[in-house]
């Protein structure tokens, strides 16, 4: 919006990248402690595992307006006086949907932390709406969507590609919802939502910085420890259909700036992958190689050495409840037909090449070794930790899908990202051109 495993109860995870301290209160809420006591703060999170992919047909868009509307007030905390309290302390708030899951966040002196959880608690239970707060903020939600979408040549693209990626999964409908049904969302479908998902025993509650493991568990437990646990509704797993046949989307709009060449690969994340999690790791690494910055293999080939685009890029998030994807970015110098068919074929041939010719060593240790920088960098602040270690685990992944990463990076061979490569089917992709409209 917003406004946009358990481990032993406080065992540290092995020396990693994080080390969060992990316990789970009797409503079976589990709790995440990242101490950093290089300053009196901390960020105060609260994840719920729903998000867009959990909604029923016809309901797009209520994990994303139920997001908005927890803004509105409980029965002990006035409508906007949620983010009043927090600005007094001189905090800042916030929350963000996606389609695997909602969180909820607060940046706070540490002294202001029990007011936060328990103000969190309060509307993790007792949220209040009535018919108005819901008729006028759906109003600002479709205005969100026709300023952040509609009126925005590279959404409208990236939404309408999205939609052709995949062919049945819920992956295909945009977080925000389709015009033609999140403006017609009721205060009945938010708390349908609300009273199935919402609840401690399907949340997590994440701490980032200047608070120990014994006062965190005092603290928890006065404040979410008293929210009573209730039944969940799971939502079926959709599996995505075997793709026959690659999909290309071309889309001209008047007020685009520059045009865009983009595919994206239907490809496993950790969660959908199998025994083998090796596989994604070396997807990663491959990813990186391609197009990961000024010195892969797409940036010398394209923009460098053909001249035939101005940047290019390569996106895999390995972190998702379903299926995930690869996703190739190239900004063309020519957006004609001979041009875009260039892109594709350098495109195509640099991934048949990493296909059939394994990499170079010292190109992989290069790239390893970034890699594992970025995670050291990652421990700097508070927000990042607070946010790695709540997605991983209202993924429901294991802690070790992050803190063993540098190491598992490391482990990963010339031949695994040769096998990475392979895993990009064609038939499994979606092309999309957005370009300048035509002139009259």
């Amino acid at each position: 919006m917003a406004h946009g495993f358990n481990a032993a109860a406080g065992t540290p995870a092995t020396t990693g990248v994080f080390n969060p301290q992990i316990f789970t209160l009797e409503n079976g809420m589990t709790v995440a402690l990242i101490e950093n006591h290089r300053v009196s703060a901390v960020v105060h999170m609260v994840w719920y595992k729903a998000g867009a992919i959990d909604e029923k047909p016809s309901k797009s868009g209520v994990a994303h307006f139920l997001e908005h509307l927890m803004f509105k007030g409980t029965k002990t905390i006035a409508e906007g006086e949620f983010s009043k309290r927090v600005a007094k302390v001189g905090g800042e708030d916030n929350a963000f949907t996606s389609w695997d899951y909602t969180a909820y966040f607060q940046k706070v002196a540490t002294k202001d932390l029990p007011e936060m959880m328990t103000m969190e608690a309060d509307r993790m239970q007792n949220l209040l709406l009535s018919e108005h707060a819901v008729e006028t903020e759906n109003k600002v939600i479709v205005e969100e969507r026709r300023s952040v979408i509609d009126n925005k040549p590279t959404r409208q693209f990236a939404e309408q590609l999205q939609a052709a990626t995949f062919l049945h999964h819920p992956y295909k409908t945009p977080i925000i919802g389709w015009y033609s049904e999140m403006s017609s969302l009721s205060r009945e479908d938010v708390f349908d939502f609300y009273n199935t998902h919402y609840a401690p025993n399907n949340a997590v509650l994440v701490i980032a910085g200047d608070i120990t493991l014994p006062a965190l568990k005092e603290l928890a437990a006065k404040t979410y420890g008293k929210v009573p646990s209730r039944p969940v509704a799971k939502s079926p797993v959709m599996k995505e259909p075997p793709q026959l046949a690659a999909r290309t989307l071309e889309m001209r709009l008047p007020n685009v700036q520059m045009p865009l060449w983009r595919r994206q690969y239907v490809v496993p994340s950790y969660a959908t992958v199998g025994e083998d999690k090796g596989v994604v790791d070396a997807l990663e690494v491959f990813a990186q190689i391609l197009g990961g910055g000024e010195s892969s293999r797409l940036y010398e080939k394209l923009v460098l050495k053909k001249q035939i685009a101005t940047n290019v890029s390569v996106y895999y998030e390995a972190a998702k409840r379903g299926d995930s994807t690869l996703v190739i970015d190239v900004v063309p110098v020519d957006d004609s037909t001979a041009g875009l068919a260039a892109v594709t074929s350098a495109v195509e041939a640099e991934i048949a090449a990493l296909r059939v010719k394994p990499v170079l060593p010292e190109e992989l240790q290069r790239t390893v070794r970034s890699m594992q920088a970025e995670a050291v960098y990652a421990r700097d602040s508070l927000m990042h930790p607070a946010t790695v270690v709540g997605e991983t685990l209202a993924l429901g992944l294991p802690i070790s899908y992050i803190e063993e990463w540098p190491t598992r990076i490391g482990g990963v061979t010339v031949e695994r990202v040769k096998a990475a490569a392979a895993l990009l089917d064609v038939k499994a992709s979606a092309t999309g051109y957005l370009l300048p409209a035509k002139k009259k």
